[in-house]
């Protein structure tokens, strides 16, 4: 008997599984999601708020947030944060973030990847447990006092803690930032929407996965969030005037 593919299937073909363990770019997978963000959905939500219809979302966007919280999203070694490469810039602004937080008393979480050699993973992943390449990159340091947790897959709430170490603190809104834009941030985004937390992603403190990402590929996951998950997005200066008030 023929031994059936269990590999997950889009558009009828399939995903093969390093692509997917490695962490695959939903740049592709997002842009059939396109054809909901047109211009004729602004009119459809018009339309339904004449009508006097409250939805829930609309709820969510009228409550004023009460506990922000900032998480930042693979900032670890073992993805070459190293002066020069590929998105380094965006470092600075990522600890321009962080420092906000603190003087604003708002928790700062990093969520970092983590694997297991029982994990059965193709190839040799770099952030295998116990090795320096899980720890959080030294231009974010100290970590003292922050929270660090792992996740074991593409979205930050991924196997873990995360989502009852939010609720515990009160939190109810996640200020988003870190790599990258159209994969762990977007699963990222996507899982608190569902878990109703507010979603506010710092624009300018994320990124693409790669550089040979197609062109678009930030604006298309960024426009998902806005337009699918009702998130806002914003730059850093806007979201620290907005949510990280100094006291």
């Amino acid at each position: 008997m023929a031994k059936k593919n269990k590999e997950p299937a889009i558009r009828g073909k399939t995903v093969s599984q390093r692509a997917v363990l490695q962490g695959i770019s939903l740049a592709g997978l997002a842009l059939p999601l396109m054809q909901f963000l047109t211009p004729s959905e602004g009119k459809a939500q018009g339309a339904e708020q004449k009508s006097g219809t409250i939805t829930e979302e609309s709820k969510m966007a009228d409550q004023t947030p009460k506990k922000p919280v900032v998480i930042i999203l693979d900032m670890a070694n073992g993805y070459g944060w190293k002066p020069g490469s590929f998105g380094y810039d965006m470092v600075a602004r990522v600890k321009q973030l962080k420092d906000a937080a603190y003087a604003a008393k708002v928790q700062v979480i990093h969520v970092n990847s983590m694997r297991r050699p029982t994990d059965n993973l193709p190839g040799q992943p770099s952030m295998m447990v116990g090795s320096d390449n899980l720890n959080v990159i030294p231009e974010l340091q100290p970590i003292n006092k922050d929270v660090l947790i792992y996740k074991r897959f593409l979205s930050g709430f991924s196997h873990n803690d995360l989502d009852y170490t939010l609720r515990t603190m009160g939190c109810d809104t996640v200020l988003i930032a870190g790599a990258s834009t159209d994969n762990t941030v977007l699963w990222t985004a996507g899982d608190a929407h569902q878990y109703r937390y507010r979603v506010v992603i710092v624009e300018d403190c994320t990124m693409v996965h790669r550089e040979k990402e197609p062109p678009g590929a930030q604006e298309c996951a960024l426009r998902i969030i806005r337009n699918v998950l009702r998130g806002e997005v914003l730059p850093l200066h806007e979201v620290t005037a907005k949510y990280l008030k100094a006291t």
